[in-house]
Order: structure tokens, then sequence, then C-alpha cells
């Protein structure tokens, strides 16, 4: 506490010698950047065109403060450090600049956010931890002719990825686009001050990033989006001056004894099934009817399946859904109490030529700005939690469930023509191929988000 009484005064007398003698010059020598995060991008690598707003902070902010006049014509040094071991040194040379009073250096650090709660930096709220994916910690040093630092300042800013409108796989890493960073951390560096503490905390919000697979991409770019509403337990859109509202009442699940032997032929073969697998007894078998509304245009569905729970699913050799379907045959689509069609699932399919670039990412409005991080890893397969493969009035389709669930992909003859996101309920699509049906667009929008394909897995 008094060593920080006494910076502090120091600080405040040196402020007014500056006052009291107009001002003074100080020259940029060298802004460092770093990320620990992922050292190997490019995103926090400062340059000229990078750092201008950074640059124009600094002198509308803390040098403007101290009545200090960045000389210009002098380049700072951009330095992009190989290893955390760099971190917090200063490079002093001086042999263009030596005779410019005030030297200011200036560093710029991505880093895991336990790092500042270690050291006791920032005081977060736990439960708010878990939304900051980054710290950046921006350091301002001034040195005086004699090489001694006269003034030292951080802000340390937490990067919080906000959710958008954005389709694909939301990033693991703590990035939003290159020009939301810079932005992001120019306003950091104008909260530098001489009356604020050596730690000044920024909390900036940024919108995420995602990664889309190859295939979907070019359907995605620029497609505009349709929201779906789905705020009063009904499913509405509009599209083409159409409006839809459509509804997903709560599966019925009839619970059968499988100690019976029931004289029906297709039950008592289930039973059979469901016996063969080894611990059967704690298995349960289940009858379960989910019927499908769409409420504008009076039209009702119902789909019959059988389920059975196997507690023993997460040990056996491919681990599936603890809830699973049991024989594809008897998975029936009925409209009213016409069978229109049939349909049947597997589970964890990688899909064929389909796979996401983590290196390469897009903004979350309308997938048009494309970010390449700089990063070498390798693809990752497109794998299908659930593919469900039926027909419906004779024409097969086939619905692809990815991403925990998340994403929900249709496709007619090995083309796309529906993009979905959510996982219980949908909150997005875009429609690839403009001649797909009102039926069939709302059948399969009902279809896709089922109770049936969200049942528990193992994980």
């Amino acid at each position: 506490m008094q060593i920080k009484l006494v910076k502090w005064l120091l600080a405040s007398c040196m402020f007014i010698v500056l006052q009291t003698k107009g001002q003074n010059k100080v020259v940029l020598e060298q802004i460092q950047s770093y990320s620990n995060i992922l050292p190997n991008a490019t995103y926090w690598r400062l340059n000229a065109n990078s750092a201008d707003k950074i640059v124009e902070s600094l002198d509308n902010g803390i040098f403007k403060e101290l009545r200090l006049e960045s000389v210009k014509g002098f380049e700072p040094e951009y330095i992009a450090l190989r290893s955390a071991n760099q971190l917090g040194k200063i490079l002093v040379n001086w042999k263009n600049t030596a005779s410019i009073p005030y030297h200011a250096y200036l560093e710029v650090y991505e880093m895991e956010p336990s790092l500042a709660y270690r050291n006791n930096l920032l005081e977060i709220p736990d439960n708010k931890k878990d939304s900051i994916h980054s710290i950046w910690f921006i350091t301002c040093t001034i040195l005086d002719h004699q090489k001694s630092v006269f003034i030292k300042k951080t802000a340390l800013m937490s990067l919080i990825p906000t959710s958008s409108i954005g389709m694909g796989y939301g990033t693991i890493f703590t990035l939003s686009s290159n020009k939301n960073i810079y932005t992001a951390i120019a306003k950091a560096t104008s909260q530098l001050s001489t009356s604020n503490s050596d730690y000044t905390y920024v909390e900036t919000h940024a919108p995420a990033l995602y990664a889309i697979d190859n295939y979907s991409m070019p359907f995605l770019h620029m497609a505009p989006r349709i929201p779906l509403d789905t705020n009063k337990q009904f499913i509405g859109y509009t599209y083409i001056h159409k409006q839809a509202l459509l509804r997903l009442p709560t599966a019925n699940m009839q619970k059968i004894d499988l100690k019976l032997k029931p004289n029906n032929d297709a039950l008592s073969n289930l039973i059979t099934l469901v016996k063969a697998k080894p611990g059967w007894r704690s298995s349960e078998l289940y009858n379960v009817i989910q019927p499908l509304r769409d409420v504008k245009n009076n039209i009702d569905y119902t789909i019959e399946t059988f389920m059975s729970f196997n507690p023993n699913a997460s040990y056996e050799q491919e681990p599936k859904s603890l809830i699973q379907f049991v024989d594809d045959s008897l998975n029936k689509i009925y409209l009213d109490t016409v069978l229109v069609g049939n349909f049947a699932v597997k589970e964890n399919i990688t899909l064929k030529d389909r796979w996401i670039n983590p290196n390469v990412l897009y903004n979350g409005y309308d997938s048009t700005d494309k970010i390449e991080i700089g990063t070498l890893y390798k693809s990752i397969a497109v794998v299908a939690e659930k593919q469900i493969q039926g027909t419906f009035k004779n024409r097969p389709f086939t619905l692809n469930i990815t991403n925990g669930g998340q994403h929900k992909t249709v496709w007619m003859q090995d083309k796309m023509i529906l993009f979905m996101q959510g996982d219980k309920a949908p909150t997005q699509m875009v429609i690839a191929e403009n001649s797909v049906t009102e039926e069939f667009l709302n059948f399969i929008l009902l279809f896709s988000f089922s109770e049936i394909f969200q049942t528990p897995t193992n994980n």
C-alpha cells in the first residue's frame, strides 16, 4: 500500500512539473505483442495498419493527459514475441531518438484468464468467469531521458465473445474478427490514465466467429437467415410472404413388459432383440408416439416407433445413445391415420467428403467476412450423431444431426436443401433449395426437432 502511494505521489509530482513546463516530446519506440493461447496465429501480431487506432488512443489518452506531444516521423518497432519468457522485456535502443526526452513502449499480450486469477490481478465473480475466454494485458511504459520509469500503467481487458445470428461451429478459441479485436484493444488503451491504479479493468464484448464445414459454406455465404420464433411453445416463421405456425406436442411413451409373451409376432421379435443384449434385465422397451401439428394448415402427423433404454450402452464396443431405436422396419410416419413414410436411424456416422477447417473462420452475421487466423490445425471430419434416412410421400430424404445436436441438415438426392440451427427447438434456418414445398418444409422442421431425436447420450 505504501509503495503504491509513493508511486502515485511521484507520478503526480511529475505531472505537475510537465504542466508547468508546457508540452514535452515523447516518441513511441516499440509495440510488442504475444498470445499464449494461440502463439502461432496471426491475429495478435500488430503492425502499422492494425495498430493505427491503438496509437491514436495513446496520443489522445495518456500522452495528452501528461501533456506529452507524440513525435511523428519515427515508426515504432513492431515485435511479435515467440515465447512467454520474452514477456515484459523492453529492448532500449535510442540511436535515432536520444534527443527526445520521453520514450514510450506498449505491450499487448493475450493470456489465459487463469493467469490473471492466479496472480490476484482481477476479482471476478465465479459465475462470470466461464464467459471470459481471454484476458489482454495492455501496458504502457514511459521512460525519461535517464532510462528510468516515469510512469507505467496496465489495462486488463477481458474479451467476452457474444452470440449472434452466426451459423456454423462456434470456435473453441477466444477470437472475434481482427477488426473487432483491434478496436477493443484501442478502447482499453484509451483507459490508461494517471488517475487510475496500476491496473485498470476493462470488459469488452465482441461477436464470436464460426467455423463452417466445406460443403455447407457455399449455401450459407450471404444467404438470408430465416429466424424462427419459439417463445410461445409454437414454432413460427415467415418465408416468401407466407406465415407458418407449427407445434410439437410432447411424445407419449408406453412401457412394454419384457417378461410378457405377446401374441403379436412383431412385438415378440422386439422383445427378443432387447433380450439378446447383455444385461437385458436392466433394459426397458417403449412404444413411442410423437404427434406433430401444422397448426396453420390444420395438418396432423404422427411418428410411431419403438425405443429401448440400454444402461450398458456406454460400455459397448461402439458406444451409442442410452435410448436407441430397436427395429427400423417399425419406424412409421402417418398423416392422420394414413401411412406416408418411414425412416431408419444410424448413429456416429462420419460424413463423406465433409470437414471443418479450424484455421479459417467466418463472422457471425452473414458469413461474408472470412478470417484466416494463421494456425495449422488439422481439418476435422464432420460426424453425424444421428443420421436419419427416410421417405415422405415416396420422396427419399436424409437428415443429418451434427455439432452436438445444434445443426440439422436435410438432403435430397445428394443435395442439401435445408440447414437448421438449434438444439431442442429451431432458432434459424437457411433454405438452400427454393423448390422445397411448404408441406415438406413444415413436416421436416417438426420431424427434425421431435423429442425422439433428443434422447440423452452417454456423454
